[in-house]
């Protein structure tokens, strides 16, 4: 069982036995909160200990919530009752509040608290975004208390309702120069590199990568030179496992396809010739991003494409050389987020 499946059930176990335990006691009317963190965060303490002056009682679960389900988290909020359960989520930089619907005694995503570099702010935030969820339930009538736990209690087995989207799909794009270079040979040239980068989901998505030459890459041998220039396009999938609101590290991976236009010069004696050649270009990419203002960051990428079939240099019927087995591209440049 992965770890994360043991640490949920050993906190459903310890629920349930609690829950049997303090049943006698229920006219208590105990207000519960259930915290998910990675564990030890200085922003979940400070949460905890404002809750707990507020009146509440909080239970915590360390677990990543960026991994966890909604319907783990209604089944976490009603088997231990709780009116109102937050997760914590680090690598989204978000804090996200379910609460219990009154009049359907269903857990519903209520609001997102976005995470910043003052734990203690967001912790005020957080539990403020709380009680305006709960409508002011610092002391709210214990009939209308005991009837959303009774709620709760009705509907354990039934099946969680979709909540909201957790946020709107963000647009990053990127751009700046590249320097190209394919192994086996020493020739590089510069182009001009724009990519795309679509987050339909906190950490996945999709991506354009397009290379436009702005220069040559030139090979020389007695028999003359001949020069390379080449453009590409690509698509594939972007997985974003580090996202915090100063700095984002990515991979992308996917498929596209290059245009290779090469040009002969030959010394006295010997003939050449120009060609155009499409290749396929499957390709891997990795970047990472600081930010320097609101919706603008500095960003680096590197990237390794493999060109199939492969491109070669005859002079004179003797192949000099190849091209794009592999390829390899660094680039420095600026990226916009759009959200």
């Amino acid at each position: 069982m992965p770890k994360r499946d043991r640490a949920i059930a050993l906190f459903l176990l310890s629920s349930l036995s609690l829950r049997a335990e303090a049943e006698p006691a229920r006219h208590l009317h105990t207000r519960r909160i259930l915290l998910i963190d990675a564990g030890h965060d200085p922003m979940s303490t400070r949460m905890t200990a404002e809750l707990g002056a507020l009146g509440f009682e909080v239970q915590t679960l360390q677990d990543s919530l960026a991994t966890a389900g909604d319907s783990e988290i209604e089944v976490l909020s009603r088997t231990i009752e709780a009116l109102a359960t937050i997760g914590v989520d680090r690598p989204s930089g978000e804090v996200r509040i379910w609460t219990v619907d009154r009049a359907s005694g269903r857990i519903i995503l209520r609001a997102v608290v976005a995470i910043e570099q003052d734990p203690a702010v967001v912790a005020l935030r957080a539990v403020e975004a709380l009680r305006t969820s709960l409508n002011d339930v610092a002391s709210p009538p214990p009939a209308v208390a005991d009837t959303a736990r009774a709620s709760i209690a009705r509907e354990v087995a039934m099946p969680a309702r979709a909540v909201a989207p957790r946020r709107p799909p963000s647009l990053d794009v990127s751009l700046g120069p590249a320097l190209a270079g394919s192994v086996g040979t020493s020739a590089v040239s510069w182009q001009a590199l724009v990519s795309l980068h679509w987050l339909l989901r906190p950490r996945w998505g999709i991506e354009a990568v397009g290379l436009a030459p702005m220069g040559r890459a030139t090979w020389k041998e007695n028999e003359g030179a001949a020069s390379l220039m080449f453009g590409l396009v690509a698509a594939g999938v972007h997985w974003r496992p580090l996202a915090m609101r100063w700095c984002t590290l990515d991979f992308g991976g996917g498929i596209g396809a290059a245009l290779v236009h090469t040009e002969g010069s030959p010394n006295s004696g010997f003939f050449g010739g120009n060609q155009d050649t499409l290749v396929a270009t499957p390709l891997v990419r990795m970047g990472y991003a600081v930010s320097v203002a609101w919706s603008l960051s500095i960003r680096a990428d590197v990237i390794g494409a493999v060109a199939i079939p492969r491109p070669v240099f005859a002079f004179a019927d003797r192949i000099a050389g190849s091209w794009g087995q592999p390829l390899v591209l660094g680039s420095f440049g600026m990226e916009i987020v759009l959200r």
